[in-house]
């Protein structure tokens, strides 16, 4: 009889063999964290619980191709959203010149001030 023991070389949380199209838990969590979205944000945009977010994320229950999917969709429509607000963003009060060296100078900032 094969009886496959636990060590202490075993990972708690072993990873899964994944496909190349699917999203590791970790790549998902770091993905998510660098769109600055919480779980139920991601949940909402993707149409996928929550739970169902946070237990994948933590190297539980499978996500179903359909919802890897649209975790995915999701995930790149955060970024391009925030890439057209980034493009499109003047700080309100600059002149948008003043910017264009990567800096405002400072009468942009403070006016002209002869007192």
């Amino acid at each position: 009889m094969n009886v496959a023991h636990r060590t202490n070389d075993t990972p708690s949380h072993p990873q899964r063999n994944l496909k190349p199209e699917e999203l590791s838990p970790i790549a998902l969590r770091h993905q998510r964290l660098a769109l600055k979205l919480s779980q139920s944000e991601l949940g909402r945009l993707a149409r996928v619980s929550r739970p169902k977010i946070c237990i994948y994320e933590l190297g539980g229950a499978p996500l179903t191709v359909n919802e890897q999917l649209r975790i995915r969709q999701a995930l790149q429509r955060e970024a391009e959203r925030l890439r057209h607000v980034a493009s499109n963003f003047e700080p309100p009060g600059l002149p948008a010149d003043s910017y264009a060296e990567g800096q405002p100078s400072t009468s942009a900032v403070l006016g002209d001030r002869n007192d």
